[in-house]
């Protein structure tokens, strides 16, 4: 006769479940970050930054939306303790939302997707993409990161 109780395997499992959540490891350390975006001494007025790790830092990245030149994090969805490589992107340069589908269309159609003057990105490659901007997150420190970022002549030109 087997005397093990209906209500003994889900017991246990909510015990294992308990045990676990006070081990006090939630995932790598976040911190809150904040900070402005310029171009050409004028505030992005709207774009995207991402947080990359790099280097001996490894993890998530992190991403927050610029609007009028601020962006920021919280300790839930800031960047990791560490080096990270910091991207930066416009995204007002279409004339149009991103995320408009329909504006999109009518773009494509109208053969604006084969414009390189009228879709290239005005912030220059080496701060999106292709960056070449790093920044160290420090645990013990709200994190304030300015980035003043030159336009693509004077950006090409200082190589």
């Amino acid at each position: 006769m087997n005397n093990s109780s209906p209500f003994r395997a889900p017991f246990l499992v909510l015990f294992a479940l308990y045990l676990a959540s006070c081990s006090g490891e939630t995932g790598p350390h976040r911190v809150a970050a904040h900070g402005t975006v310029k171009l050409d001494g004028e505030l992005l007025e709207a774009g995207q930054i991402r947080f990359v790790p790099s280097g001996e830092t490894s993890g998530p990245g992190a991403a927050a939306l610029i609007l009028h030149g601020k962006y920021a994090f919280t300790e839930l969805d800031g960047p990791i303790v560490g080096t990270h490589r910091i991207e930066i992107e416009a995204t007002d340069h279409l004339g149009f939302a991103i995320d408009d589908e329909q504006a999109f269309a009518r773009f494509a159609e109208s053969g604006g997707a084969r414009d390189k003057a009228r879709t290239r990105n005005p912030v220059p490659p080496q701060y999106n993409r292709q960056s070449t901007l790093e920044r160290t997150v420090e645990a013990d420190k709200q994190p304030l990161f300015d980035f003043n970022l030159e336009p693509v002549a004077t950006a090409q030109t200082s190589h």
